[in-house]
């Protein structure tokens, strides 16, 4: 037996007493009819589902902060488009986003309040490699499944952690492979014959550094000046005097945001112009091009995404971006392939138990705006890597555009070499 009852409005209250005393049942009677096993329920306004609930800590404030609003963007948007076809299981999607102020310690917390404060059904990862390294201890102790947008040093993924993934191809080392193709595609008196390399002192600097110099060697460049200086150096005249002393007619950086600033800007107050001058995170900021200050011309960088149509929602995720004047590069594609992944796991198991949803994700092949990625072996390069045997897309800046200049068949403008003098 099922006792049912329709409440329409307020004025049927009366109504619905005089039923339950005509049946034999008061509230107290009422009670004890669903304690026994009888169902008390209301069609008219059914109780709805709770919010799907992810949390994310970015670094919206210091020294990441151009790209930490990148990410906020990205999840606001694929959220209101998420949402507005439906949801994820028929539940709405909430962010909960707290700022990490760019730093580990402030990122780690963050997460371990999402998960045991908010009690965040999923979350998503931590962007950058420091960050990362930091909250992924966070998220592996209470087994959440920590999806990264983007953190490339290939020694995260090295610790044996379960839960820890990521949608960028692990190439830190490669970042510049693809600026050494460029310089063998030039005549070979032509070609830089010396180097200088320059990084900071952190996972992802130290593996750019190597691969630079593994590449250097392999091209036949003399490597005048290697040379690791701390994440706090503020002036980097002094280095990069150094670099000009040497006389290195060629410059690779494995650097963070403000050393990218802080090197070529000193580049240009020493007068120090190198053929090639490559830099690693944060030239991709539009805001580069103003805070060079007249040095940006030439500076060449790397990207994890080229546009393609044949990746799912590419053509949604590319006019989101320009209604909503998002940035649109490896970034923000990196921040919606992370949310594509997490719907999909979500969807194809009916779950967001962290444990099942781990379990989909290292053994299926899940396709993203970034291409298909498939962690089966769970290897360390588990991410679609493009078709250019691990070497990365190069971006160069020419007159106001970030441009990509290799491979050649994605190519939008040719090569500027050598880089004009700033």
């Amino acid at each position: 037996m099922l006792l049912g009852f329709w409440v329409m409005s307020e004025n049927a209250n009366a109504s619905r007493r005089k039923f339950l005393k005509k049946v034999g049942l008061g509230v107290a009677g009422a009670a004890v009819a669903a304690a026994a096993g009888y169902g008390i329920y209301m069609y008219a306004n059914p109780a709805p589902k709770s919010d799907l609930v992810i949390g994310a800590s970015l670094p919206l404030t210091g020294s990441l902060a151009s790209f930490g609003t990148v990410y906020d963007q990205t999840y606001k948007a694929w959220q209101d488009y998420v949402n507005s076809k439906g949801g994820i299981l028929g539940r709405q999607v909430k962010f909960i986003i707290y700022n990490d102020d760019s730093t580990p310690e402030t990122c780690a917390s963050n997460y371990e309040k999402l998960i045991t404060v908010d009690s965040v059904d999923v979350i998503i990862g931590a962007y950058g490699t420091l960050l990362v390294n930091a909250a992924s201890a966070v998220t592996e102790k209470y087994k959440y499944v920590h999806v990264s947008p983007a953190a490339i040093g290939r020694p995260l993924y090295a610790r044996g952690l379960k839960y820890l993934f990521h949608v960028l191809p692990t190439e830190g080392p490669n970042s510049a492979l693809g600026t050494f193709k460029l310089i063998e595609s030039l005549p070979a008196d032509q070609r830089p014959k010396s180097a200088a390399i320059a990084y900071v002192d952190n996972l992802l600097g130290i593996e750019i550094a190597e691969g630079a110099t593994n590449f250097c060697k392999q091209a036949g460049i003399d490597v005048t000046l290697n040379e690791k200086y701390p994440a706090t150096l503020s002036d980097f005249v002094p280095l990069v005097t150094k670099m000009k002393s040497a006389g290195a007619e060629m410059l690779v950086a494995g650097s963070y945001p403000p050393d990218s600033i802080g090197i070529v800007r000193a580049c240009k107050t020493v007068g120090y112009n190198p053929r090639i001058l490559w830099e690693a995170i944060g030239v991709s900021d539009p805001a580069f091009w103003t805070n060079a200050a007249g040095a940006a011309n030439g500076v060449l960088s790397f990207s994890f995404w080229v546009e393609n149509k044949a990746f799912p929602e590419t053509d949604i995720f590319v006019d989101i971006c320009k209604q909503k004047n998002i940035l649109l590069d490896w970034h923000s594609a990196g921040g919606w392939a992370t949310c594509q992944l997490m719907k999909t796991a979500i969807e194809k198991t009916g779950s967001v138990d962290n444990t099942t949803l781990r379990d989909y994700i290292a053994n299926n092949v899940i396709n993203t705006i970034m291409g298909p990625i498939d962690y089966q072996g769970y290897s360390l390069n588990g991410v679609y890597p493009g078709p250019w045997d691990g070497a990365l897309p190069q971006q160069q800046w020419q007159d106001e555009k970030f441009l990509i200049v290799w491979p050649a068949e994605v190519a939008q403008a040719k090569w500027l070499y050598p880089r004009p003098p700033s």
